[in-house]
Parts: structure tokens; sequence; C-alpha cells
């Protein structure tokens, strides 16, 4: 028998399926189950150059070992089985990503229509300011820190004047009508 002659046998120890055991954030490894055995912790594939991510996995996570040389202890996880257990969080013709905790980011591409849904606070920093082009609609409380100033009349279904010298208003900076 040649060495050839068992090529599904090499090819079974090169690449395995199993599930992911444990996860080490601190040391970015974890540790697999394939079948009765248990690999030493092995690191998982990401992005890591000029754009690098961090991406932990989940235990129970399906998962291919990818072992050079058909060693276990130099394997590589690679990630990205849907199961029974873990299916798609969503289908169709978009971009998705969810959160354990509920929170998600979902591009529908198709429909042009970025979703951002958090469980808790955005905090987004920008030294160089933001830009937004288009119509913006708020529902909840707005707070400002600094100069509020408008090209255009500011309208407002009411308007509180309690305890502002002008009226909160800059003179010249905006004009306040309020709907008759």
């Amino acid at each position: 028998m040649s060495a050839n002659d068992d090529i599904p046998g090499l090819i079974g120890d090169v690449i395995r399926k199993g599930i992911i055991d444990t996860v080490d954030l601190s040391t970015g490894t974890a540790t697999v189950k394939v079948g009765d055995i248990t690999s030493p912790p092995l690191p998982w594939c990401e992005c890591a150059g000029a754009v690098s991510t961090w991406c932990p996995p989940s235990e129970g996570e399906s998962v291919i070992l990818l072992c050079m040389e058909a060693d276990i202890e130099a394997a590589v996880i690679l990630r990205g089985l849907n199961t029974t257990a873990n299916p798609p969080p969503i289908t169709g013709p978009r971009v998705h990503i969810k959160m354990p905790n509920g929170t998600f980011f979902d591009y529908d591409y198709e429909a042009n229509v970025l979703t951002l849904d958090l469980t808790g606070k955005a905090i987004l920093k920008a030294p160089d300011g933001f830009e937004f082009e288009g119509d913006v609609k708020v529902t909840g409380k707005v707070d400002a820190t600094g100069k509020i100033t408008s090209d255009d009349d500011v309208l407002a279904a009411a308007i509180s004047l309690k305890g502002h010298k002008h009226g909160g208003v800059s003179a010249g900076a905006a004009k306040t009508a309020v709907p008759e």
C-alpha cells in the first residue's frame, strides 16, 4: 500500500469539522472538540493586515480545523458554518451582524436601508465633525452644548422661553416661526 492509497484518510487528518469548546479572549485562542478529541488552544482566522478585526468565536460554534501536515497542534480555526443550533440570523440581499445581547447592524442593499439597532447607547467621535446630507428626524430629547445656527427658519410646535435671556435663540442666527 502506497502513501497515496488512503487519500480520504489523509484529507480527514488535514481538514476536520468540530465545535468550539472553550474561548480564551486574553490569548485570542480557542479549543475545538472533534469527536472525542479536544484540540490545544488554537488561533482563529480574522482579518489581520492593514484592516484588522476582532470577532471571537462562541462556545458551541461549528468550525473547520485546518491542520497543517495533519498536526492538530499546528491547526488554525476557520469559522462561518451555520448549523441548526446556530442558523443564519437573517436571509435575503443584506449584510447583517447580530450580537448576543440583541444589538444588530443590518444593511439591505436592494432597498438601500441601513439599520443599527442598539440595546444600549452609541458614542460617535469625530474630531473633524459630522456632515449629514438629507433630512434628519429625531424622536426623543435633544440636548446641545454650544451655538446652534441655521441658514433658514427654525420651526417649532411650541417654544419655551424659560430662563433664557433671549429665549434661547441667538438674534440673527435663526428666525423662530411658530405655526399658527
